[in-house]
């Protein structure tokens, strides 16, 4: 299976379980708390592992362009809990150029989450 086919499907395979993701602020920090059953938290893991070991380089520019970083977003629709925020995970790391995007402020999470 190829990295693009790979990426559809950690983007559409549904969570196991339950998962339910919130933040709240406090003494002018944020907080994000994630929490969810076993089963739900198990499939979480497994998403990001899967993230983690996705070879960026050998991705479709639609899947991902270059100087972005994978990303795959969970709502609802994925099996997250229906009074849950969504949730986005992904990599730091811009495919091409392997740059953190975090740490070079290239990602500003207020205009590109």
């Amino acid at each position: 299976m190829n990295a693009t086919s790979k990426l559809r499907t950690i983007a559409s395979d549904k969570l196991d379980g339950v998962v339910y993701a919130t933040s709240y602020l406090s003494d002018s920090r944020t907080t994000i708390c994630v929490y969810g059953d076993p089963p739900g938290l198990r499939s979480l893991a497994c998403k990001l592992l899967q993230l983690a070991d996705l070879n960026q380089s050998e991705l479709d520019g639609r899947s991902c362009s270059n100087s972005e970083g994978v990303h795959v977003h969970l709502d609802q629709s994925m099996g997250i809990h229906l009074s849950s925020c969504q949730m986005i995970i992904g990599r730091s790391d811009a495919k091409g150029t392997g740059d953190d995007r975090w740490i070079t402020g290239a990602c500003d999470p207020a205009i590109d989450p």
